[in-house]
């Protein structure tokens, strides 16, 4: 795990690239995969990834995903990923079944993505009419 270069910024990597860290300053630091953890709480209805950079790694990693909400900060917008790799991890996702239900521009288009699994829109939601194969715009 890569240290932050400002003390007062609370984010560190496991990416180099991450344009934060400070390269000579790492550490070892315990790890969990996502299948481990989904493991562990079969009943999450919700992930939120927030993980600086890893979460092309973790997402390319996953076979198969069904939780109800994902909530995800794509990172290529500070690190060695283009905006390409985030588009990429979204069509994979939609390909799962899921939906892009809400993005936010916070530093970068599509950094923020909020999902939903197509099993849990009924029929009549207005979002079930989005098809699976959507790509999104970059804008």
């Amino acid at each position: 795990m890569y240290k932050s270069a400002n003390p007062n910024y609370v984010s560190e990597s496991v990416v180099l690239s991450h344009k934060t860290v400070a390269p000579e300053q790492s550490y070892e630091a315990q790890t969990v995969c996502l299948d481990d953890l989904l493991r562990a709480y079969p009943d999450a209805s919700l992930l939120k990834l927030d993980i600086e950079g890893a979460e092309y790694a973790v997402l390319n990693s996953v076979q198969h995903l069904e939780i109800p909400q994902l909530y995800i900060e794509f990172h290529h917008f500070c690190t060695g990923f283009t905006i390409h790799d985030t588009m990429r991890c979204i069509q994979r996702l939609t390909r799962m079944g899921y939906v892009v239900a809400h993005t936010a521009a916070k530093a970068a288009p599509l950094q923020q993505v909020t999902f939903i699994h197509s099993k849990c829109l009924s029929e009549r939601s207005p979002q079930r009419a989005i098809q699976q194969d959507r790509t999104c715009a970059v804008v």
